[in-house]
């Protein structure tokens, strides 16, 4: 009965529709045949690192500089909450950690681009441009994927917890994104923006949920012990500074383009770039609801803008987390395609797109891949795409109204 409900499945998908399917599922099959025969289990992955953590935090062991940790430093800078909660993982048996942390990361994705694609981006969307919208992602997504970097899991986090704002399920909303910034931090980029929008209704959720996360390492370890670790990290952060680094070392962000096309700029300027383009930002927010903008049309464009600023203007950006910008450029590509935008922006953003898959390709190339990603293709689509999303917001901002919107079009936007 199952065999032949998904036969039926599969006969009404269309052509698009499957190739999205099959390509996807051919990623995750051939990534886990890898990691599955390959000699050395946890090679050309990052999950030894969260599960060395994970150890040192059932142990009781340093995790950061600072600490007891001698010459042992694997590069872990994530909060001590992660470290606890992949404890479960280091039950498992390597090979199989490693093919169960990446179906983790995938499935959150693909339910995050669904919800998105589903609630947040115009309902006349077709079947096929929604599959397109899934292909286009992959090509970012699968380094992500193969070296198991959290940056799927918490895309899919944003994208599930700005979907459930479109729903006014505000607990689920402040879950999702207090959840991806305990991961990474950078997603408060666009929880703040959602708190510019709704402050009353999301402020004291997200406040909440990110207490009682940054809470749950002292019920599980000893008190003295975590705050401990919680010192170490926070001095970890905070110095983390690759801003006079050798090129191959240092973030791909803004900054990196100043030192090779312009003049290096100090941190404390750069610091101040970021916050006034966040500022910027927010106010660019603020001014679509005043101007009673669709709230799928503006929340995408929060999740979209915020992406942008997390990569290009972010505080930590390598190459990998422009994953995060992948559902923004793919809409950006089929968006300026379809609501018969100019030529020349659906030429741009095609072109942005081609830099940001020209920079994961990098990667698969060690030899090219310092000397081409340290001219800077990734950031510099970052910004062609930051211009040609505010195109695209700005110029036909009531394309799409879903339903809800359409029986209280200002009623959420205005929630205060």
């Amino acid at each position: 009965m199952g065999s032949e409900r998904l036969r039926r499945w599969w006969a009404s998908r269309q052509p698009w529709e499957q190739w999205a399917a099959i390509l996807w599922m051919a990623v995750v099959l051939i990534i886990s045949a890898r990691v599955l025969l390959t000699p050395r289990a946890g090679s050309r992955s990052v999950l030894p690192i969260y599960l060395w953590a994970a150890e040192r935090w059932r142990t009781r062991a340093d995790m950061y500089p600072g600490g007891d940790l001698g010459g042992e430093l694997p590069g872990w800078r994530y909060a001590p909450v992660i470290a606890a909660s992949m404890v479960p993982w280091n039950c498992l048996p390597l090979r199989l950690a490693e093919i169960g942390w990446r179906l983790l990361n995938v499935g959150v994705l693909l339910a995050g681009l669904f919800a998105w694609m589903h609630l947040l981006l115009p309902t006349t969307l077709t079947r096929t441009q929604r599959a397109l919208l899934l292909i286009l992602v992959l090509p970012m997504a699968v380094g992500n994927i193969n070296n198991a970097q959290a940056n799927a899991l918490v895309l899919g986090l944003m994208l599930l917890g700005v979907a459930a704002v479109q729903l006014e399920r505000w607990n689920l909303a402040a879950t999702c994104l207090a959840t991806g910034v305990l991961f990474k931090m950078y997603p408060l980029a666009v929880a703040l923006l959602l708190t510019a929008l709704y402050p009353r209704r999301f402020l004291w959720r997200l406040v909440a949920v990110i207490g009682v996360g940054l809470a749950i390492p002292f019920v599980m370890q000893d008190p003295a012990y975590v705050t401990r670790q919680y010192v170490h990290w926070l001095r970890h952060i905070s110095i983390d500074d690759r801003s006079t680094q050798v090129l191959s070392f240092a973030y791909v962000d803004l900054q990196l383009l100043f030192r090779v096309w312009a003049e290096p700029i100090p941190v404390e300027t750069y610091r101040l770039i970021e916050l006034v383009a966040g500022a910027v930002m927010a106010i660019l927010c603020l001014t679509g609801r005043s101007l009673d903008w669709p709230r799928n049309h503006l929340l995408n464009f929060v999740i979209c803008i915020g992406c942008c600023w997390m990569t290009v203007l972010g505080p930590a950006t390598e190459s990998c987390t422009y994953i995060l910008v992948a559902p923004a450029v793919a809409w950006a590509v089929v968006g300026s395609w379809r609501q018969g935008s100019p030529r020349w922006l659906h030429v741009l953003m095609v072109g942005a797109y081609g830099l940001l898959v020209s920079g994961f390709l990098a990667g698969w190339a060690p030899s090219l891949t310092h000397q081409y990603r340290t001219l800077g293709p990734q950031p510099l689509a970052g910004l062609i795409l930051m211009a040609g999303l505010l195109c695209l917001a700005f110029r036909r901002p009531t394309e799409g109204v879903d339903a809800a919107a359409a029986a209280h079009p200002a009623s959420l936007n205005r929630a205060a």
